[in-house]
């Protein structure tokens, strides 16, 4: 069974955002998911242990990270643009 933890960038990014970079650090050989809104057919694949990856951010302002295995995930977002 997967475990999704949910991204609120509401209060980080701006409205006007269309997309939005996100630093992430976890243990290496970590896999997970990154959805850019519910029901994403296309998520973006996390490779641990760190790595930096431009997405785009939907009208909600929230991201899933979908976690494969047990290992910590620390999400930070650094920038946007508009």
């Amino acid at each position: 069974m997967t475990n999704k933890m949910t991204i609120d960038l509401g209060s980080v990014i701006p409205l006007s955002a269309i997309k939005v970079i996100i630093d992430y650090q976890t243990v290496p050989g970590a896999k997970a998911l990154l959805h850019r809104f519910e029901g994403d057919q296309n998520p973006v694949v996390l490779k641990g242990p760190s790595g930096t990856v431009e997405v785009n951010v939907s009208q909600s302002r929230k991201l899933y990270l979908e976690r494969l295995d047990a290992a910590d995930w620390a999400i930070t977002p650094t920038s946007f643009e508009i």
